[in-house]
């Protein structure tokens, strides 16, 4: 999808294992997922569905390339998280409120 990182290179992302694996965010957020109820549902599907799945990226530093989440208006942001580690995410509902605030629809139920 980005095999160059031209996307990752112009948000400035976060990278490098000492800035992302090795984080105090990953066990931290690790330790929010353990114990918060379901907290773990949504990794436990995606691992199951990588059991047969291997990837070597094209570069050997994007395996320490962490994402974020973004709401684009056009080229306006409202709204960025740069992910600090692994397992640390924007919250879902935070995102889509923000998206739905924007397109001025109520979230499904």
């Amino acid at each position: 999808v980005d095999p160059v990182n031209a996307l990752y290179d112009a948000i400035s992302l976060n990278r490098g294992v000492d800035r992302t694996f090795f984080n105090i965010n990953t066990p931290l957020a690790f330790v929010e997922r353990l114990t918060k109820e379901d907290g773990m549902k949504d990794l436990v599907n995606i691992l199951g569905k990588w059991s047969k799945a291997f990837f070597i990226p094209p570069k050997n530093e994007q395996a320490f390339l962490q994402g974020g989440t973004f709401v684009f208006d056009g080229a306006k942001t409202l709204f960025a998280h740069y992910d600090p580690s692994t397992a640390s995410h924007a919250s879902v509902d935070n995102v889509l409120e923000i998206a739905y605030k924007k397109q001025s629809l109520a979230p499904a139920k």
